[in-house]
């Protein structure tokens, strides 16, 4: 017999009304995320800068470079729920309840401070590399005020909305109907970390969609995933920037 506080089965699974969205919208949205994504950032090198990428790329062109996930993780999931399901919050659990804040967000500063350097403190016993070099390098480049208030929008707020909603949301769900969910939980959290293209930091992402997923089964709602992501991230951002 499963532990409490382990025990996934009890948890709400699907909406409780008909749905007709699924695996094919996940895959729809995951890959017009990548596509959105190269295509705005195309756009802005193009318009800005004369059509040369520039080395380094700016914080702001980054950031608009995003836009292309935001609509795909954001706009796509929002859009497949209003015209296939029954709303954010029937279909994904896209509700926040009060103990969601602080718990999620303690979390998530403990997975950073913790777990993550644990996993890492084996994992470099083996790899020669910095796991932090991309985000220290992405730091840097954020020199003024205005900047680290972008750079803060991009980390801490715009990442963990949309990625919550779309891969706790509208890609684990759909995914549970089909391989229940621990498999579920497992290839969710695959999947977000191989989509972020960084091979040394792919253990801990794997680690934190683990986290994350099963957060969001055993609750059956997105809130508290959401605010461990928020945790999470700001907690990086503070390392980084201070």
């Amino acid at each position: 017999m499963p532990h409490p506080l382990l025990d996934v089965t009890k948890a709400p699974k699907v909406p409780s009304r008909p749905v007709s969205w699924g695996l094919g919208d996940s895959a729809l949205w995951l890959v017009a995320a990548q596509i959105g994504a190269a295509t705005w950032f195309a756009a802005i090198v193009a318009l800005w800068f004369g059509g040369e990428r520039p080395d380094p790329i700016p914080i702001g062109a980054l950031f608009g470079g995003q836009l292309g996930l935001v609509l795909a993780y954001g706009v796509g999931p929002t859009i497949t729920s209003k015209i296939r399901g029954a709303g954010l919050r029937e279909d994904y659990g896209a509700v926040l309840g009060p103990r969601d804040i602080a718990g999620g967000l303690l979390g998530g500063v403990a997975t950073q401070l913790l777990l993550i350097p644990a996993l890492y403190l084996v994992i470099l016993r083996f790899v020669d590399a910095d796991p932090g070099d991309a985000a220290e390098e992405l730091v840097s480049r954020a020199n003024t005020a205005f900047l680290k208030f972008v750079l803060f929008v991009m980390v801490v707020v715009v990442a963990p909305a949309i990625e919550e909603l779309f891969y706790r949301g509208l890609l684990l769900r759909s995914l549970q109907r089909h391989v229940g969910p621990w498999l579920a939980i497992v290839l969710s959290a695959g999947l977000f970390a191989i989509v972020h293209f960084q091979l040394i930091q792919l253990p801990g992402l794997f680690l934190f969609g683990l986290i994350a997923g099963f957060l969001a089964v055993r609750t059956g709602r997105l809130g508290l995933a959401w605010m461990f992501h928020v945790g999470f991230n700001f907690t990086t951002f503070l390392l980084l920037i201070l």
